[in-house]
């Protein structure tokens, strides 16, 4: 089996203002689909292309939300498509230490719900 991994980043199929095109991916499933690949969706939440390696946490409970309604989208779209193999929820995930506290703790809890 083929596999390949697709970073799915916000800032390519959000506007910001509400609205999602995720026509770019679907035509990278359909192929996948077609080539018989299976695709491994590695979440990018919107984020500055500054930061090494991605998004990692959120910062406050409004950018906890914002991520919460990326992650639902996209998992919600995606999901439906033969091709996807799995999610990738942090890229690179050793490159920082995990943080504590209140917003953690809710990121937990509000993943947990989907």
């Amino acid at each position: 089996m083929a596999i390949s991994r697709i970073r799915m980043f916000e800032s390519y199929m959000h506007d910001g203002k509400g609205n999602w095109d995720f026509s770019t991916f679907d035509h990278a499933f359909k192929a996948a689909e077609r080539n018989n690949v299976k695709i491994i969706a590695t979440l990018f939440p919107h984020t500055e292309f500054t930061d090494i390696g991605g998004f990692k946490f959120p910062r406050t409970n409004k950018h906890l939300t914002s991520v919460a309604a990326y992650i639902k989208a996209d998992t919600m779209h995606f999901k439906a498509f033969p091709a996807l193999y799995g999610w990738v929820l942090m890229n690179e995930i050793g490159i920082v230490k995990a943080p504590s506290g209140r917003i953690w703790i809710l990121c937990i809890i509000r993943l947990k719900s989907y």
